[in-house]
């Protein structure tokens, strides 16, 4: 058979039609039609013989429906047509079955869930069930488990690559795939830890990153970042921290894509609070570095303090003393650097126990006292909280040996408690009844919630405290 002359070629390429191959059809993919016509699977469109050049082949005439000329001559002696019939997929397959199958691709897996390939297709109950069982009968789809009653079995992609579908078609496929995807997410951030199904989420979760790198191939890195945002909360639940890796990378990439420093700033923030929870350390703090230095970059001294905070109670937990003070310190500093003297007041305080913890008395006191100096000068700062500095202060001054001044502090702290909290004036009668070569009573664990709590400062919360990502209570167990 000859192959397609230059002026048919030419004549496709302005009509603005997919190319046939050189050499004309492939023997395996010839299927004889009415008329003397012959189909070519896998281009998506039939070239038509046997017609002269003045003759059209007549519309509807073997089905073929669309039909358009390209060229005068493509064959050697034959007026050569290339039809289109605008239906039926070049496979001899429903169009929307390629749809279906391509959901396998856009995923990157080789199994998906019904109602992924419900929002794929378009199509529920009794007809995509029926549009599966023809697929299953040409061995294209396999059933991996019966569906149990009320339930939904996985479907596994076990035969030939679909067709290529135009790109506007695969991006409106994936942003189907990508919405329910995000609602599945979100169900199950908002149930009860007991309605969980962390199986079905588990058979999700490589569909997630799959679907998270197409789009991000395909310039769709917006929709890669918002669906890393909707899964994040429901992470720790879906698998094991390889996929949380991969899934944290993926999405990370997707905000530097975009060139979105807030969205990437936000993904880091949650990877680290999930990595803390699931007691990936290593990730955590890594993460918590990065968001840093780009909220440094950015001078956002919001985040910047904040991540600070942050790294202090995580350091703090941690035992590694030495590196809460390095980031207490700077938080200090940043928020001298922008007047923050609340932020400021908070820092001073953490990084006073963190000293005291350490051993490092002396090293605390000045900063006590500028903390108790900060209080004093804000009205909105509770008679609780300046006593429980005062106290602080005391303590630093005694195991400094400095026993005057910290009798001077606990006599501050007692004037302030004592027509607001019984229980923590009578502790700190016990401090000022202390001998001077004696050893400090411990604080009870029942004293008065006013001074016992770590900050009582307007806004403030405790370093470290709010580990769980937000969304999801369910989200704080641990990856396997």
């Amino acid at each position: 058979m000859a192959s397609i002359s230059r002026t048919a070629r030419a004549g496709m390429t302005e009509a603005g039609l997919c190319p046939v191959r050189e050499g004309g059809l492939r023997h395996e993919a010839k299927a004889a039609l009415p008329s003397g016509r012959v189909g070519c699977r896998g281009s998506g469109w039939l070239v038509v013989r046997g017609c002269s050049e003045d003759r059209e082949p007549v519309a509807g005439e073997g089905a073929l429906g669309k039909q358009r000329r390209v060229g005068g001559r493509g064959l050697a002696g034959e007026g050569c047509w290339l039809v289109s019939d605008g239906v039926r997929s070049s496979s001899g397959r429903d169009p929307d079955d390629d749809l279906l199958l391509s959901a396998f691709v856009v995923c990157g897996v080789e199994q998906l869930p019904h109602d992924v390939l419900a929002a794929a297709s378009g199509e529920h109950g009794t007809t995509l069930r029926a549009r599966l069982q023809r697929l299953i009968e040409h061995g294209l789809v396999a059933e991996l488990e019966p569906a149990a009653a009320g339930g939904e079995s996985l479907v596994a992609s076990v035969g030939r690559t679909p067709a290529d579908l135009p790109l506007a078609r695969e991006k409106a496929l994936a942003s189907r795939i990508g919405r329910r995807l995000r609602a599945v997410a979100q169900e199950t951030a908002a149930a009860a830890d007991h309605t969980v199904d962390v199986a079905r989420l588990r058979s999700l979760c490589w569909s997630v990153v799959g679907l998270m790198r197409w789009e991000l191939e395909h310039g769709l890195g917006e929709d890669a970042v918002r669906l890393a945002r909707a899964w994040w909360p429901v992470a720790a639940l879906a698998t094991d921290s390889a996929w949380v890796n991969e899934f944290a990378e993926t999405g990370e990439r997707a905000a530097i894509e975009i060139r979105d420093p807030a969205a990437l700033i936000d993904l880091l923030r949650i990877a680290a609070e999930c990595a803390d929870e699931a007691g990936d350390w290593l990730m955590a703090e890594a993460r918590w570095v990065r968001v840093l230095s780009l909220a440094r970059a950015r001078k956002n001294y919001d985040v910047v303090c904040s991540t600070l905070t942050t790294l202090g109670g995580f350091y703090r937990r941690g035992g590694r003393l030495h590196r809460a003070m390095d980031v207490l310190s700077d938080l200090i500093a940043t928020c001298d650097r922008v007047h923050d003297n609340r932020g400021a007041l908070r820092a001073l305080r953490d990084l006073a126990s963190v000293l005291l913890a350490a051993g490092r008395a002396a090293a605390a006191v000045p900063h006590l006292v500028r903390a108790v100096t900060l209080a004093a000068e804000d009205d909105a700062v509770d008679a609780g909280t300046h006593a429980e500095l005062l106290i602080m202060l005391g303590r630093a001054q005694w195991m400094s040996e400095k026993i005057r001044a910290g009798r001077e502090a606990f006599s501050g702290a007692l004037a302030l408690l004592v027509d607001v909290d019984a229980e923590g004036a009578d502790y700190v009668r016990s401090l000022l009844a202390t001998p001077d070569d004696g050893s400090l009573p411990a604080k009870p664990s029942d004293a008065g919630a006013a001074w016992g709590s770590p900050c009582c400062c307007p806004g403030s919360t405790a370093a470290g405290s709010a580990r769980s990502p937000s969304g999801s209570a369910a989200a704080s167990r641990r990856w396997s």
